[in-house]
């Protein structure tokens, strides 16, 4: 398993090796390059990841709670707003979503930053694909 920190996560969290969408989430947790909470450089990133566990449980409240909060401590972080976008589509709120990857695709933008750019693309492409599923 992993650290104590990743076991307190829950069972519902995304366990390396699980389904394809939760692959992306597990590099990050599990990932040999990052560094733990506890790092000041990634704590806005596992706090953003606490939003998007809770959200998966299933603790709609709570989630929202925390992305907020963590939009109110760190607006104009890329991976804040990436993992407030994953939690709302966790919610079924896409349109929130939408908004959120669109902020972090435009702050990858700012930062000259191609990989965060291509993980926004990503999310908004994922999400226009199961939109039209639902049609």
């Amino acid at each position: 398993m992993g650290t104590s920190w990743q076991a307190g996560l829950g069972r519902s969290w995304p366990w390396p090796g699980s389904s394809r969408a939760d692959r992306r989430t597990s590099r990050w947790l599990w990932g040999p390059t990052r560094t733990r909470p506890g790092c000041p450089t990634e704590r806005a990133t596992y706090e953003a990841d606490v939003g998007v566990a809770l959200a998966d449980a299933g603790l709609a409240q709570e989630a929202r709670q925390r992305v907020a909060a963590n939009l109110d401590r760190w607006p104009a972080d890329f991976w804040v707003r990436m993992h407030a976008g994953d939690a709302l589509v966790l919610l079924d709120d896409r349109d929130g979503a939408e908004l959120h990857f669109h902020e972090a695709l435009d702050l990858a933008d700012e930062a000259d930053d191609f990989e965060g750019r291509a993980d926004a693309v990503e999310r908004l492409a994922e999400l226009e694909r199961s939109r039209r599923r639902r049609r």
